[in-house]
C-alpha cells in the first residue's frame, strides 16, 4: 500500500486558522483505495505506518465508470503533452445508510462527461480540446 494523496484540514477558531486533521488517500496494490483521517500532521514525505491507521475502503465502482468498447481508449503511453483529468478522491466518505440514492453517483456523472467529449470527438471544433479517450 502507498500514499496516493493527502491534505491537511485546517478549521478557523477564535479567529485563528489552526491544524484539525489529515485526511489520507491509500492505494493498494489492486488498484483498490481507501481514506483514513489521522490528527497526525502529515509531513512530506510521508513517513506515516499504514497499517496503524483505520482505513476505509472507497468504492470506486460509485466513482469510475467501467470501461465500455464504445468509448475510446487512450493510447498507451498516454502523451506528454496530454492533461489527465482524474476523478478528486478527497471528498469521497462513505454514504450515511439510505442517502445512496438520493443524488446522481458521481460514476454516471463521468460517464456522461465522457459521452460530451465522445460527441466533441466525432464533431471536432478547434478552439474546444481535444479528447484523447479513457485512461
Amino acid at each position: 500500500m502507498e500514499v496516493y494523496q493527502s491534505f491537511d484540514i485546517f478549521v478557523e477558531k477564535d479567529g485563528d486558522v489552526e491544524f484539525r486533521f489529515t485526511k489520507i488517500i491509500i492505494r493498494g496494490p489492486n488498484r483498490d483505495f481507501y481514506y483514513a483521517i489521522t490528527e497526525d500532521r502529515v509531513r512530506i514525505p510521508i513517513t506515516i505506518d499504514l497499517d496503524k491507521l483505520n482505513k476505509i475502503p472507497i468504492d470506486t465502482d460509485t466513482i469510475w465508470p467501467r470501461y465500455s468498447a464504445r468509448l475510446l481508449q487512450a493510447p498507451s503511453p498516454v502523451p506528454q503533452d496530454s492533461y489527465l483529468k482524474e476523478t478528486d478522491l478527497y471528498s469521497y466518505e462513505e454514504c450515511p445508510k439510505g442517502m445512496e440514492a438520493q443524488e446522481t453517483p458521481l460514476s454516471d456523472l463521468v460517464l456522461h462527461e465522457i459521452e460530451a467529449y465522445e460527441l466533441l470527438r466525432r464533431h471536432p471544433h478547434p478552439n474546444i480540446v481535444e479528447y484523447r479517450g479513457c485512461v
